[in-house]
């Protein structure tokens, strides 16, 4: 029972946003919506969306002025299915250094 929308899929029963990983990718890139929201609103979301984008090191998806940047501590607390050492280890591959910002 989902109606097609411009935002999405919208399940009618929970009234919630149901995107795709590369939906929620373009949410991002276009900064039509903030980390922070994304973060929160949207459980068990990939480890590499979420090294990728939320401790992105030259934060190219925050939305200046609207939010601040995203730590470890913030993804760790709000994807608990994330284990920290995995997210370094993510952090290194994507970005070719050490997480720094905790």
């Amino acid at each position: 029972m989902n109606e097609e929308t411009d935002f999405g899929k919208i399940n009618k029963i929970y009234k919630l946003y149901q995107y795709t990983t590369s939906d929620l990718e373009q949410l991002v890139k276009n900064k039509t919506a903030t980390l922070y929201s994304i973060l929160t609103k949207y459980k068990n979301l990939p480890l590499h969306f979420c090294v990728k984008y939320f401790l992105n090191p030259m934060h190219d998806y925050i939305l200046e002025g609207l939010e601040h940047p995203i730590t470890i501590y913030d993804l760790l607390r709000h994807q608990p299915h994330l284990k920290a050492k995995d997210v370094i280890s993510c952090y290194y591959n994507i970005f070719g250094a050490p997480l720094s910002r905790l």
